[in-house]
């Protein structure tokens, strides 16, 4: 099978500059953090705190992220914190993605109205 392609638009660096961008807004910058297959669901909870840990230590910010609600079924943690810490989450072997919870409207946008 061959190699999946993600989106520039999804890419760790394009995440970054998102949740950067989120923080100068004044909004809070929260995320989704999907983890990788092969973490068991029941070792989630202790997996999500020491990759936030790690996170924090490697931008010298502890206590920057905070952990919200852990959904095993999902495979994914809600954080929310410094953009820093928060993309440096990426950076972690167990970490398959981080997506903003604030994004853009992913609808298409009529080009063309006739009025009515």
């Amino acid at each position: 099978m061959a190699e999946e392609k993600t989106s520039q638009e999804w890419s760790p660096a394009a995440i970054k500059d998102e949740l950067e961008r989120q923080a100068r807004s004044g909004k809070p910058v929260s995320a989704q953090v999907f983890f990788n297959d092969d973490v068991a669901a029941a070792a989630l909870p202790e997996t999500v705190s020491r990759v936030i840990e790690q996170a924090e230590r490697s931008v010298g910010k502890p206590g920057a992220v905070t952990l919200g609600k852990v959904r095993p079924s999902a495979n994914s943690a809600s954080v929310s914190g410094d953009p820093g810490a928060i993309g440096a989450l990426l950076e972690s072997t167990e970490v398959k993605a981080v997506l903003p919870n604030v994004v853009d409207d992913i609808l298409p946008k009529p080009v063309k109205r006739e009025l009515r």
